[in-house]
């Protein structure tokens, strides 16, 4: 599949109205997140024969994200006698039990007709002589119009979502500016306090210092503070997750979901091997800021 639009969010909302021989409906799309695609079609008998094709269709346009789709019968020009109503009376029975024995154990209101109707597919309204491949393509026709619909809605919310993304990430790239630059004062302190101690020791107890093992101990120490890797690292997923935003770019959520986790793992160890209060809180601000966008990348197809 090839995608050339802007980055989406999985959450939109697109609409139509169609008719079949004289019989007007309107079609109804809301999308939110999802790990998967997940269609779920609520609408009458006539059009279910092109589900399957609704579905395809979906999958390929939306990538991911729950998304409902519901066609609700709006009116008709045809004769009263030659339209039919049915109502599933022991779904709608079912259904109210259910519901009333949840308000009363929540002590809230008792379900409304409104609340049962919107909870489940239980009236029925249908043309006797409605042609069923008829039905089905001015479903499908009309499909194609809510989905643009809610693409573009989808795309609207992923341009915001991107902004935010982007601002986020040049604060982590401010965070590794930081850590960056505050490794080697890490390194020079630790030189100074140890020279520092040493030289009172020396001047205390008359301990000779002997600098072979002076060096050798800020090289193992410099070694095990060393997060230049992690800051590289670091870095390249921060500009590879840039790349994914801009538009044309083929997008998907579950490779910025990959990068956020890598991005977390580089941050992690470079906590633990922090030596310095400043490097720690650089840290902590960047692990802040990683879980906002965690929770932004969540939304996006």
């Amino acid at each position: 599949m090839k995608d050339t639009h802007t980055i989406r969010s999985m959450t939109g909302y697109g609409a139509a109205s169609f008719q079949v021989e004289g019989a007007s409906y309107r079609i109804e799309i809301r999308s939110v997140n999802h790990r998967h695609i997940n269609a779920r079609f609520h609408m009458n008998s006539i059009f279910q024969g092109a589900e399957n094709t609704a579905t395809k269709a979906l999958r390929e346009k939306v990538g991911r994200g729950a998304v409902d789709v519901r066609v609700a019968y709006e009116t008709s020009q045809e004769a009263s006698g030659d339209v039919a109503v049915s109502v599933d009376m022991p779904v709608a029975v079912a259904l109210n039990e259910a519901l009333s024995k949840l308000s009363e154990e929540l002590g809230v209101a008792p379900p409304s007709l409104d609340t049962l109707m919107r909870a489940g597919d239980l009236v029925r309204v249908e043309g006797r002589k409605m042609d069923r491949p008829k039905a089905e393509e001015a479903f499908l026709e009309a499909l194609q119009i809510a989905l643009d619909a809610l693409l573009k809605t989808q795309e609207g919310e992923g341009q915001a979502l991107a902004e935010d993304l982007e601002r986020r990430i040049v604060v982590l790239e401010g965070v590794l500016s930081d850590l960056e630059a505050r490794a080697p004062e890490v390194i020079s302190g630790y030189e100074k306090r140890l020279r520092d101690r040493l030289e009172a020791a020396r001047g205390k107890e008359g301990v000779q210092v002997d600098q072979g093992r002076v060096v050798t101990e800020l090289t193992l120490f410099a070694e095990k503070c060393d997060v230049t890797e992690e800051i590289v690292r670091a870095a390249t997923h921060l500009a590879t997750l840039r790349d994914l935003l801009r538009p044309g770019v083929f997008i998907r959520g579950k490779r910025l979901d990959f990068l956020v986790q890598e991005l977390g793992r580089e941050f992690n160890t470079v906590g633990s091997k922090c030596r310095d209060v400043g490097m720690t809180s650089a840290v902590v601000d960047a692990k802040v800021e990683l879980e906002r966008i965690r929770e932004q990348v969540q939304n996006i197809a």
